[in-house]
């Protein structure tokens, strides 16, 4: 996400010095995430917040360091918003004891587990298995000879929305 902040004077004219404190305020806890230099009117600056997904208030506070303008404060909102998480089964492979290792693969940077359910005519079998890289394997007990239906799914998380595969 970018923030932007405009500077400008009474005149309406852009401001080009001092700089911008952003603050992030968090249900009454405010924390400082920037200082930011204003250049040509703007104070801008690129961030990654690492939040849960909510709306969020922003404060930003002028403080000139020329002496002529004064101090100046406002305020905005940030809504985070969570992001889609995808979810593919990459590869199905059985081996010579009839054990079938799935493989998944789900967006990088996404933590925690996913579910592997196996179902088939006279049995099934259901494991939590964690991400790591981006990876989640999983090797079911021996198989009987027939026909099964593999679901792997992402519950989500503060950041990312559920998905499933099949």
């Amino acid at each position: 996400a970018t923030i932007n902040v405009i500077v400008n004077a009474m005149d309406d004219s852009l401001v080009n010095t001092g700089e911008v404190s952003v603050y992030l305020d968090d249900d009454g806890a405010t924390e400082l995430i920037a200082i930011i230099p204003v250049v040509n009117g703007t104070a801008s600056q690129d961030f990654v917040f690492d939040y849960d997904a909510g709306v969020y208030g922003i404060i930003a506070g002028y403080s000139d360091d020329s002496g002529v303008y004064d101090i100046s404060m406002g305020d905005g909102a940030l809504n985070i918003t969570k992001k889609a998480a995808s979810l593919n089964i990459t590869d199905i492979a059985l081996d010579e004891f009839n054990m079938a290792t799935i493989t998944a693969e789900i967006t990088e940077g996404i933590e925690g587990t996913v579910t592997f359910v196996v179902i088939g005519d006279d049995a099934s079998y259901t494991e939590d298995v964690a991400i790591v890289d981006g990876i989640a394997t999983y090797t079911t007990p021996a198989l009987d000879a027939g026909s099964y239906v593999v679901l792997v799914s992402f519950e989500g998380n503060d950041y990312y929305y559920d998905a499933d595969a099949n």
